[in-house]
């Protein structure tokens, strides 16, 4: 999920990104994906569910 461009997009909008080569490293962005994880209020358990920075694709299918 940090790989789409649609967190890419949510990223250039939340920080200030001087260089936007980093928006295509796999590991920084999956790094902001899990920091806003922790951003999530521990009360709100589905989305600490659904947007756990370890969770893949087949895992969010499972869910679903």
């Amino acid at each position: 999920m940090y790989l789409e461009d649609s967190f890419r997009e949510y990223v250039k909008e939340k920080y200030i990104v001087e260089d936007p080569n980093i928006l295509h490293n796999p590991a920084i962005l999956k790094m902001i994906f899990s920091l806003e994880w922790y951003d999530i209020p521990r009360t709100a358990y589905s989305e600490l569910i659904e947007f756990h920075p370890y969770l893949t694709y087949g895992d969010y299918d499972k869910l679903s």
